[in-house]
């Protein structure tokens, strides 16, 4: 790949001989065309410029002046195109990547997190070119299914897209890879330990089956960005607790004679079947393009090494639903998810608890990062849902949250399973949220407790002991609503005393702490039991259940080596301001190919019933708030039960009396951060713009006019916009972006870093000393 070049070398050498000829005369009035000091280092959006003489030029200094600029600007030129040209054969990789391969403790402890430059000096570099790694296999993430005509068959309507149909036995599996919509026909199947079934198990002769009226399809994505998904039979009779919350498909006629003719197929099957599934394809959601925002995940979706080329029209058949990759033979570098027996039994126990206490049980989850604690969450959801028709979620991790994105601590109310990594989910709404600001809690600690506590309430509230206690008073029967905590990889120093304070203000009746047999190191500390005893009087301490950690099995930990905290931030993000919060079958979910700087944004007025603007972490000048909230990512606030907000206005509104009023905003002396009590966070938007003549703030964000509506308040904290979502991916357009040539793109540099001193500092806390490196 070819070394990106600076803004003096970059420029193609294409000097003729009268430009040399007219460089050489100029040499001698060197006192006249010196640039000052200040100009002497030229900026991505203006050429150098000769500063003025200090005594009158002559007509010949003059005229020669006028030849070097005009060559000037031929070079400017032509570095331009050349940029262009190497932009197209370049690679871009955000900012944060580089060093978090090397990071061992989590992003909070680090301080790791923000390692970009400033908004307006965002870097584009050249990604380090990494060594070929030999391919590893996991053994475990291969399909034990051998297709065949008498249990794989697919149907082709005329109506509606193909529809496979395959036919597992109890030892048998499929391992896939893609997205894929699935629903039972007969018997039942689990995934991702949620369980599916039609509520019909599978007959001994086929003849005297009757194809149902609907099929209950459900998406499920499996990624290679995560562990993969498998599709295993289940033995379980009353299966039925799923499917009436998936897509309903009605089965006319002619659709339902050939499934029934097809299923005669498979009274020759090789030992009786236990389930019976439909699959259908799921490319429309749009999910699969975004690779081409984000090349670092090209290929997520699909696997071509996994699918074995045959004539045989059952290998044909399995392989001919698009976007729906089974793995069949032993393919490179994916894994799939296995539980460990300490998962099954810790849940299990849980779930006997919360079926035979009347009051709403309370499960925490804590550990250091990359142990699993994000797959255990959705495993335990998923579980959970089969005995209780909802169940609370408490994300309490900031930087890499279950839902939502980055910074953003949240409660959700779920009824259906999770069936997908955490940029699937996305577009689920939290019943409360706030925005905290920053992927670690460290640089507003009490702040973040402070939300924490306000969401306990509300899930005590709706949920909780007061919800039981009014629901007693009023004689209604409400089934208890089971509360699983989320918490952050942060587990030392200041991150383990919040995560103490967090047990104690919640009062779990149960904790799954994640421990490592491998790294001992990165377990929590032998004083963890005694900490976690509560120190109020009638309270029973809480239960821990030891999980083994994902890290243990390293002959399977290929994720977790090719993409690091900061890409799963990116994908994160990326994938929620390209959702569409109206979902269907029939439209798209996400929607990659309309880029971001080619999007109508929504025009925010601030005059009109925006009460406030808070910028975080910071000491903004009000003359540069403006220049700070442009291009940046924001959180959208309003009031969290309709109500006024309590906060008075700004002094800087009321005192201002000119033409062009100001934004209102609350310096850190007048409030740091909006009252937890009384505000909600509706989502994230970039400040695309800002239009002072006309007061209004250019935003670009996925939540819908309903919501944006209820909106009255703007957040910005220390998120960084990753360069992937300036740029707007089209290849051969030669004009930079959005046809605006690179050199006056604005908060987009292309020097290259040469010397001590270049860049922004990094600051790493996770250096030790030599004595230090001992477990």
């Amino acid at each position: 790949m070819p070394k990106r070049k600076n803004a003096e070398s970059a420029a193609p050498k294409r000097k003729t001989r009268t430009a040399s000829k007219k460089e050489e005369e100029l040499k001698e009035e060197t006192d006249i065309l010196a640039p000052s000091p200040a100009s002497a280092v030229s900026t991505p959006t203006q050429s150098p410029k000769p500063s003025g003489p200090s005594a009158p030029i002559s007509a010949i200094a003059a005229r020669r002046a006028a030849l070097a600029l005009s060559t000037n600007n031929e070079q400017q030129q032509d570095t331009d195109n050349d940029i262009d040209q190497q932009m197209e054969k370049s690679q871009i990789t955000d900012w944060d990547s580089e060093d978090e391969e090397f990071a061992e403790e989590s992003d909070a402890e680090t301080g790791n997190v923000n390692r970009g430059t400033s908004v307006d000096g965002t870097m584009i570099k050249k990604p380090k070119i990494e060594k070929s790694k030999p391919a590893q296999y996991d053994p475990k993430a291969i399909s034990k299914f051998s297709p065949s005509p008498a249990n794989t068959v697919v149907i082709t309507p005329k109506s509606s897209d193909e529809i496979l149909i395959v036919g597992l036995r109890k030892d048998e599996h499929i391992v896939f890879q893609g997205q894929a919509l699935i629903a039972p026909i007969l018997g039942s199947f689990t995934a991702l330990g949620a369980l599916f079934g039609q509520g019909q198990s599978v007959p001994s002769n086929f003849r005297d089956f009757e194809c149902p009226d609907t099929l209950h399809f459900s998406p499920i994505f499996s990624p290679k960005t995560h562990s993969l998904v498998c599709i295993e039979p289940d033995a379980s009779k009353s299966a039925q607790s799923h499917y009436e919350k998936a897509m309903v498909q009605k089965l006319p006629f002619p659709i339902k004679k050939q499934l029934q003719n097809s299923l005669l197929a498979f009274q020759n099957a090789n030992g009786k079947l236990s389930t019976v599934l439909a699959i259908k394809s799921l490319t429309k959601t749009g999910i699969a393009d975004i690779e081409q925002v984000l090349p670092l995940f090209k290929s997520v979706f699909t696997v071509e090494d996994a699918k074995i080329e045959s004539e045989e029209p059952a290998v044909q058949a399995i392989n001919s639903i698009h976007g729906f990759c089974p793995v069949l033979q032993p393919t490179p570098n994916v894994k799939v998810m296995q539980l460990p027996p300490s998962w099954n039994s810790g849940v299990n126990q849980f779930i006997s608890s919360s079926q035979t206490n009347e009051d709403a049980q309370i499960a925490l989850i804590c550990g250091s990062k990359r142990m699993g604690k994000s797959t255990f969450s959705r495993y335990l959801v998923n579980r959970l849902l089969e005995k209780h028709g909802k169940v609370a979620f408490l994300e309490a991790d900031v930087g890499q949250p279950e839902f939502g994105v980055q910074g953003i601590i949240s409660l959700h109310v779920l009824v259906k399973p999770l069936l997908g990594p955490p940029f699937a989910n996305s577009h689920l709404q939290a019943k409360r949220s706030f925005f905290i600001g920053s992927t670690s809690p460290r640089d507003d600690p009490d702040h973040y407790m402070a939300c924490l506590m306000q969401l306990l309430q509300e899930w005590r509230k709706e949920y909780g002991v007061e919800a039981n206690q009014a629901n007693l008073n009023s004689s209604t029967d409400v089934s208890p609503v089971p509360l699983v905590i989320n918490t952050h990889g942060w587990i030392k120093g200041l991150g383990y005393d919040l995560l103490i304070d967090l047990i104690h203000a919640a009062s779990p009746n149960m904790i799954f702490a994640f421990q490592s047999t491998v790294t001992t190191s990165r377990n929590l500390p032998p004083s963890f039991l005694s900490s976690v005893v509560p120190v109020g009087q009638g309270i029973a301490p809480p239960k821990i259940s030891y999980l083994t950690s994902l890290m243990d099995d390293q002959d399977a930990d290929f994720t977790a080596q090719r993409y690091h905290p900061s890409d799963h931030r990116m994908l994160n993000l990326i994938s929620y301001m390209h959702a569409n919060t109206n979902r269907t079958e029939t439209n798209m979910w996400w929607d990659f190919k309309k880029r971001l700087v080619e999007r109508t944004p929504w025009c925010l007025d601030w005059t009109v019933g925006l009460k406030g603007i808070w910028v975080l972490f910071e000491e903004i000048k009000y003359s540069q708030l403006l220049y700070a909230l442009n291009g940046s990512i924001v959180a959208l606030i309003g009031d969290a039960n309709h109500g006024a907000l309590e906060q008075s206005m700004p002094d800087s509104r009321q005192t201002n009396s000119s033409a062009v009023a100001p934004p209102p905003f609350f310096t850190s002396s007048q409030s740091p951060h909006p009252d937890p009590s009384a505000t909600h966070c509706f989502g994230l938007g970039i400040i695309r713009t800002i239009d002072p003549a006309n007061q209004r703030f250019l935003i670009l964000t996925p939540l819908p006019f309903d919501t944006l509506k209820k909106v009255n308040g703007v957040v910005k904290g220390d998120l960084e916009l990753p360069i992937w979502a300036m740029l707007d991916n089209r290849s051969g357009g030669g004009g930079g972006i959005a046809g605006v040539p690179w050199r006056k793109v604005p908060y987009v540099s292309f020097d290259a870093n040469e010397g001590i001193g270049n860049s922004a500092l990094r600051i790493r806390r996770n250096v030790m000393r030599k004595g230090q490196n001992t477990k």
